[in-house]
């Protein structure tokens, strides 16, 4: 699952255009990796997919602050911090547009 999971953040990312990819640094990257793709990447833990700019968008319009506030806190079946002890909130803001496919 882990290899599946840096494949997945590393296709994401190779689909951005270099502005987006110019935003988000290694680090943050490897906190993807290292967090988010662990249910972001598996369909059957329902968490929105990596890419699925779709139903990111409808995330998103609740606003990028609310969505920080939510993943900051936990929401339903996601934890505080995404699992993310070492993000920032400039990581997780980073990371959550990547997923975004923004």
């Amino acid at each position: 699952m882990k290899l599946f999971s840096t494949l997945m953040a590393v296709c994401v990312f190779t689909t951005l255009g270099s502005s987006a990819r110019a935003q988000i640094s290694p680090q943050q990257i490897q906190q993807l990796s290292n967090s988010c793709t662990q249910c972001h990447a598996n369909p059957e833990l329902g968490a929105p997919l990596m890419g699925d700019s779709k139903h990111w968008q409808r995330i998103l319009s609740k606003g990028e602050d609310q969505v920080i506030l939510n993943v900051v806190n936990g929401l339903g079946s996601m934890p505080p911090m995404g699992y993310c002890s070492s993000c920032s909130e400039e990581d997780l803001r980073a990371i959550v547009r990547l997923m975004a496919a923004q």
